[in-house]
């Protein structure tokens, strides 16, 4: 069953080329979740990072050959997270962080900022579940916690 959003059409050959291109999957799965600013979120962060390992690699000297084998992963796969057309796991995160010298956090600064900021918004209008006092007073100090950390985040990202 097609969803209602969607209607069918007849596509060109070049259409379907370009639909099922590794670009074109990670742009579609991206947008059938969430808003379309988490979209634009998600691509800058793409183009963010692509960019960021393509340079990171130059600067190390390293082609993408050796950071395949390093990886343990193929050429062309280090090749589509450079070219953004490949999402990269958290183990293609982790792994290039110790192969570059970086934090995870570093690397996906933008989303984090971002859910850091939404996490902030939302705690101001968190409604008051009817819990007993042990459990209450324990997600009041889990809440406490989560402002100040979210506080130090915000404050960290716009110096």
């Amino acid at each position: 069953m097609t969803p209602p959003t969607m209607i069918p059409r007849e596509t060109s050959p070049v259409e379907e080329e370009a639909e099922t291109s590794p670009h074109r999957v990670v742009e579609r799965r991206w947008r059938l979740r969430g808003s379309s600013a988490d979209y634009q979120l998600r691509i800058r962060f793409m183009q963010d990072f692509s960019q960021c390992l393509a340079e990171a690699r130059r600067k190390a000297g390293l082609n993408q050959e050796d950071c395949a084998h390093l990886l343990g992963v193929s050429q062309s796969h280090i090749s589509r997270l450079e070219l953004g057309r490949a999402v990269p796991s958290v183990s293609d995160l982790c792994g290039i962080g110790v192969l570059f010298g970086r934090t995870m956090e570093g690397m996906v600064e933008p989303l984090f900022r971002d859910r850091a900021a939404t996490i902030r918004e939302r705690l101001f209008d968190l409604p008051e579940p009817r819990l007993k006092w042990l459990t209450r007073f324990a997600r009041h100090n889990a809440l406490r916690t989560l402002e100040a950390r979210v506080e130090r985040i915000a404050r960290y990202y716009d110096r």
